[in-house]
């Protein structure tokens, strides 16, 4: 017993004929069957559109989802790195901020001392100026005395009259009077170059009479020691130079 062969399927869009069986009575002709109906293809091709719209975005979505988890670790280390450079650039602005500011203190120090500098070289200008008027104001006092003939000729005037009232005018006292007090220049002359020699110098009425101010013609290294004060509160004072100079600073050089 054979397998018959599976019957063979037939295009739904083509007409088919079936034939009759044959005849049962000899000589009697097959009867024409008419053709089959055209099947309807709407539902097909509505299922096809409707699927077709659902897989097609569906493939993109997933296409776009694979691409995305690509692409996060890439778009996430680049975040990282923008907002590294944006603390790295404000830690930039700042530290040129405070740059800034200590320059312009600096400058402002430099021209605060040098504003000092220049008061001071004003000061002592004109503290020499003033001196100078005075000293000529004193000597022409001095030209105005009238010389009468009751003065003797031949007396000679050893005292440095205009040079001892000058050395008043610097702050350096008389160094004649009660012997053994101290001159008003004592204190200095001590602190300038210690007690023993302002004792030997700076006393009324010592030993050794020829200092201007004691009736001479002398004027000795001590005599100075008013300018020397007025250097040291000078320098004391001004803005520059750091460390400032003062009285262990400034010396006498005999």
């Amino acid at each position: 017993m054979t397998d018959s062969p599976p019957p063979q399927e037939m295009p739904a869009d083509r007409t088919t004929t079936v034939a009759s069986p044959a005849a049962d009575t000899p000589g009697e002709s097959a009867a024409a069957v008419p053709p089959a109906k055209r099947p309807r293809r709407w539902p097909t091709l509505v299922l096809g559109a409707l699927l077709g719209a659902t897989l097609v975005p569906a493939g993109a979505w997933m296409a776009g989802t694979r691409q995305a988890s690509r692409e996060t670790p890439v778009v996430t280390a680049l975040q990282s790195q923008l907002v590294a450079a944006n603390a790295e650039r404000d830690t930039l602005r700042r530290d040129l901020a405070t740059l800034r500011s200590e320059l312009t203190q600096t400058n402002e120090r430099v021209a605060a001392a040098a504003r000092a500098g220049e008061q001071a070289a004003a000061d002592t200008a004109r503290l020499i100026a003033d001196l100078r008027a005075q000293v000529i104001g004193l000597a022409a006092r001095l030209d105005a005395v009238p010389r009468t003939a009751a003065v003797d000729p031949a007396v000679v005037n050893k005292l440095d009259t205009a040079g001892h009232e000058f050395g008043h005018m610097l702050g350096v006292g008389d160094e004649y009077g009660t012997k053994g007090d101290k001159t008003s220049h004592w204190n200095l002359v001590k602190k300038a170059f210690g007690q023993q020699y302002a004792d030997d110098v700076a006393l009324k009425d010592v030993p050794g009479g020829g200092s201007i101010m004691r009736g001479g013609q002398e004027v000795r290294i001590y005599h100075y020691v008013t300018f020397w004060q007025a250097l040291c509160e000078s320098t004391l004072k001004a803005a520059l130079p750091d460390p400032k100079f003062g009285y262990d600073d400034w010396k006498f050089n005999e």
